[in-house]
């Protein structure tokens, strides 16, 4: 049984290698295929120091921890951000805070530093003195809100949702 299947098997490859056609060259079309990675890069871990340094900052979204010595810049954050004097990210989700100054134009989490700057917030500033544009929760010394309904200025809280 065995020596009967084992010759089927060779008839078979026999017949497939027969029936294929032979290319002549020249006669081919030839397509080439992009392998290039579809999607934006990322890392779990950076650390920048100024504006582009590392070159890849400003592309490279971080999906956990971006450290700046003394300041963290570039791509969105998904996690944390800690900076020595100033977290500069314009978009973070999740964390961001420094000693200094924390400046974005978007942040969905926290954002905790002396000064905190942002154009739209969605969850909490804690720091001395906090400025929005669009909305935010504040709680600090002095609160700004730019395009508050009713005060644009209030000490301990402010808030517009």
């Amino acid at each position: 049984m065995k020596k009967i299947l084992l010759f089927l098997s060779i008839l078979l490859a026999g017949a497939v290698m027969v029936s294929a056609e032979e290319i002549a060259p020249g006669e081919y079309d030839v397509m080439v295929v992009n392998r290039k990675q579809s999607g934006t890069p990322y890392q779990s871990i950076a650390l920048t120091f100024w504006y582009d340094t590392p070159s890849a900052a400003s592309y490279t979204e971080i999906y956990g921890i971006k450290a700046g010595a003394p300041f963290g810049v570039g791509a969105p954050v998904y996690g944390l951000e800690a900076s020595v004097l100033g977290s500069l990210t314009d978009t973070v989700y999740g964390v961001q805070t420094s000693l200094i100054m924390c400046k974005a134009k978007e942040v969905t989490g926290l954002q905790f530093s002396i000064v905190n700057m942002v154009d739209s917030m969605t969850g909490l500033q804690l720091g001395v003195v906090n400025c929005a544009k669009d909305k935010s929760f504040q709680i600090g010394i002095f609160n700004y809100l730019e395009n508050s309904s009713l005060f644009p200025f209030l000490p301990i809280f402010n808030f517009k949702f």
